[in-house]
């Protein structure tokens, strides 16, 4: 599975981040799986459309539409602004099976923060 973010700017994108994960490995050790992204990705799908959450060895072809995400479910890193996500999850043959491309704007985010002092 395949995971790329770019920040947006008029015409110009710029990379942010992204990540390879297997998904059925993934699956298969949900709690000990130490990619963040994975597991945002694994909690959105869960939140707003479980049926992308297929069984392994993963195959079919899974269709959203129209989906919405909550700010709040923008990973804290993100700053405000307009964002590109790239996501596409394929089997061992490279066949696609779920790809999505999302334009979205983070216009503000919850005053949420923590101070760790170190002594």
């Amino acid at each position: 599975m395949d995971v790329t973010v770019f920040s947006q700017y008029q015409h110009t994108r710029t990379y942010l981040f992204g990540t390879t994960f297997d998904y059925c490995e993934y699956m298969s050790s949900t709690e000990s799986y130490h990619n963040p992204v994975a597991k945002l990705v694994y909690a959105v799908a869960k939140l707003k459309f479980p049926q992308a959450l297929l069984q392994c060895p993963a195959s079919g072809v899974v269709n959203i539409t129209n989906m919405k995400i909550d700010e709040n479910l923008a990973p804290p890193i993100m700053p405000t602004g307009r964002f590109r996500t790239n996501f596409r999850m394929y089997n061992k043959r490279n066949q696609t099976l779920l790809a999505w491309l999302c334009d979205s704007i983070i216009s503000e985010k919850p005053l949420n923060y923590s101070v760790a002092i170190l002594g």
